[in-house]
């Protein structure tokens, strides 16, 4: 190529010119340059004659000299960058944006190094070797191409043990590896001769968007294999689906109007390829993984046989005696269900070894709801049998019937039972059931101290509720009459525990003229005292 123009018409017909011939003309066009170095410039032919008559002194011809070398050192090197690009461009074969013909400006971003039309799919080969825009697509689906055609062999091909179905197994995972291979196979041949002609790209853009389809079916093939392994039906539907739509858009790129630059966007929309083509095979761990599969029915059908054992008296090997009244059991039964049983069948305790144990403390209507719930994994609980079954599975520590008696009687937490219930968790460690109580007794204030439970509790658990912060009244009234009404109950001994608890009642929010009438309804001693525990709490000053 000998300039831009030309080096761009050279290609845009077909026949860039040789390596040789640019140099040849580059280098002729700087030999005149490179020739005259101990000689200035002439132009003018007259002046050389005067010159070669008349010789100029040597001062001036020095200073002449010194004034042109500059300037053709500078013109010699801009003649070189220009010779170097040329010669650079012509062997890349590389052209602008500007220059492609419409067919081959499919993405107006992308402005310098594109390759010509190539018609010729032995240029278009070569070309792959060489630097422009498609050569990472190019290389990036060869290797990919590469890649996964060794992995879908070597899966092929290897013996594994941990196959069930092998030849099914095969099957499936060698549907993803052929999606995988086909996509990448299509997508590098296309980015590799789309240049070669407008009907070719239109061919192979076809293929890549159809390899794009197929390699998203196979990906879905082992994934719903898996996912629904034990359920062929949804499996059969899900795997429809896929392949309908999946057909759908192979069908859709074979038309010639989506293949065109305008619909770009449009072709982008389905094709996420990286997470098709790396999920499946990474979610296998690159082989078929062994899988547990885990049935619901299975530990309950064998409770339920042993369970006919137990009321049968068959392979039973203990007996449990409650009042009078035997049970027939298993041992193996009862230290897996209970830590108390266990411990008593595998320590060197006396009931090691015999064949009746006795059990103190429960009654035998208990005694059969908890072997029920052992055998069964079902207990019956209603409010006649809670608080006998609460502290016999706390003895027994059955901790799905401990779990079963706290939810129930967080169900029934009411103003008239709250307070007894907190107290009846506190003893036996229910956590969860005695701060549940306790928030409902806070919560429902004014009602819980109209009720029996409240008037019956010692001071220092009346003081432990007044004091609290949590408990939610309109105002502090109800506080107050609570603590008389709870002195009142039994005077002459809480009389004297008054100050000490109206200390806990705040005082200033009660209404001067409430505290009046409150003082005036009772006798001169009571609001003596209970004068000196509001001066002790600061009364309001204004009455």
């Amino acid at each position: 190529m000998s300039s831009h123009k030309g080096s761009a018409a050279a290609q845009g017909n077909g026949a860039p010119a040789s390596n040789r011939d640019a140099d040849s003309v580059e280098l002729t066009e700087l030999g005149p340059l490179l020739e005259e170095k101990g000689k200035r410039a002439v132009t003018n032919p007259t002046k050389a004659e005067e010159e070669q008559t008349c010789p100029v002194p040597q001062e001036e011809e020095e200073e002449v000299r010194v004034l042109t070398l500059p300037l053709q050192a500078h013109h010699a090197m801009e003649k070189m960058e220009e010779f170097v690009y040329k010669v650079w461009e012509g062997r890349w074969r590389v052209i602008p944006y500007d220059v492609l013909p419409d067919w081959l400006k499919d993405n107006d971003y992308l402005l310098h190094g594109h390759r010509p039309p190539m018609p010729s799919f032995r240029a278009c080969f070569r070309s792959i070797f060489r630097i422009h825009t498609e050569t990472g697509n190019i290389w990036t689906h060869l290797l990919g191409f590469v890649l996964f055609l060794f992995l879908g062999i070597l899966t092929m091909l290897r013996p594994n043990m941990y196959f069930m179905a092998p030849l099914q197994e095969k099957v499936v995972f060698g549907m993803f590896f052929l999606g995988a291979v086909l996509c990448l196979s299509f997508s590098w041949l296309f980015h590799t001769v789309y240049c070669h002609s407008e009907k070719v790209s239109r061919t192979f853009s076809k293929l890549d968007y159809s390899g794009i389809a197929l390699l998203i079916m196979g990906s879905f093939v082992p994934w719903l294999y898996y996912s629904f392994y034990c359920s062929p039906q949804p499996r059969l539907i899900y795997l429809s689906i896929v392949c309908v739509l999946g057909i759908s858009a192979i069908i859709v790129a074979q038309w010639d109007r989506f293949a065109t630059p305008k619909h770009r966007q449009t072709r982008a929309v389905p094709g996420p390829r990286a997470p098709s083509v790396l999920s499946p095979y990474c979610l296998m761990g690159g082989r078929m993984a062994p899988k547990d599969i885990m049935t619901n029915t299975h530990a309950k059908s064998i409770l339920n046989s042993m369970n006919a054992l137990r009321k049968s008296s068959t392979l039973c090997d203990v007996t449990l005696r409650v009042e009078q009244k035997d049970f027939p059991a298993h041992r193996i039964v009862l230290a897996a269900c209970s830590d108390y049983f266990c411990a008593m069948f595998t320590s060197e305790l006396s009931e090691k070894g015999k064949p009746y144990v006795d059990i103190q403390g429960l009654t035998a209507s208990t005694m059969e709801i908890l072997l029920d719930f052992v055998y069964t994994e079902t207990v019956h609980v209603t409010v006649e049998n809670v608080q006998e079954l609460l502290p016999a599975a706390c003895l027994l520590q059955l901790k799905g019937v401990k779990q079963a008696c706290c939810e129930f009687l967080e169900s029934q937490l009411d103003p008239s039972n709250c307070l007894g219930i907190r107290d009846f968790a506190e003893t036996h460690n229910c956590v969860d059931l005695m701060q549940a109580a306790e928030v409902f007794s806070q919560k429902h204030f004014p009602e819980v101290v109209q009720h029996e439970e409240f008037i019956l509790l010692s001071q220092g658990e009346v003081e432990k509720l007044i004091k609290c912060d949590e408990i939610q009244v309109d105002s502090e009234e109800p506080v107050f009459e609570a603590v008389i009404n709870w002195v009142k109950h039994a005077k002459k001994e809480r009389e004297e525990s008054l100050p000490d608890l109206l200390q806990y009642v705040r005082m200033p929010l009660l209404t001067p003229r409430y505290i009046t009438d409150v003082i005036d309804a009772e006798e001169p001693m009571r609001c003596f005292w209970w004068l000196g525990a509001s001066e002790a709490s600061s009364l309001p000053s204004t009455w």
